[in-house]
């Protein structure tokens, strides 16, 4: 099983959803079993990946090319029995229009993306 964000809420299906407050953008991801070492989250300051090892031995991969820039080292995330917890911390406290855009074509990014290992950030 493999789902993709493209853009704009554009995945096939939608497992999962999102909302915000004025100082994050919280995703949930609403896959049953997973556990924190089956999960591997990797931020840049636009940029989301989420790749989750799944019971049937399948992968699960999102990406987002995320609405604003977040702070990284303030962002976190976690694992329940029913879903993945995202919590991305907003550089700043203006309502985002959605969760992502989709980049112009021929934009690079130079930032190294930053693995969290563990799911809380100090």
């Amino acid at each position: 099983m493999m789902e993709e964000s493209t853009g704009n809420f554009s995945a096939s299906r939608n497992v999962y959803d999102w909302y915000q407050t004025q100082t994050q953008v919280i995703i949930n991801v609403m896959i049953k079993n997973l556990t924190e070492s089956n999960v591997t989250v990797r931020l840049i300051d636009e940029t989301l990946d989420v790749a989750c090892n799944l019971a049937d031995g399948s992968l699960f991969n999102l990406h987002f090319n995320l609405f604003k820039p977040i702070y990284v080292s303030e962002s976190s995330w976690n694992v329940t029995p029913s879903k993945l917890e995202i919590k991305l911390k907003k550089t700043d406290k203006k309502r985002w229009q959605s969760l992502e855009v989709i980049p112009e074509r021929g934009a690079k990014r130079t930032c190294t993306p930053l693995e969290l290992e563990n799911s809380q950030v100090s």
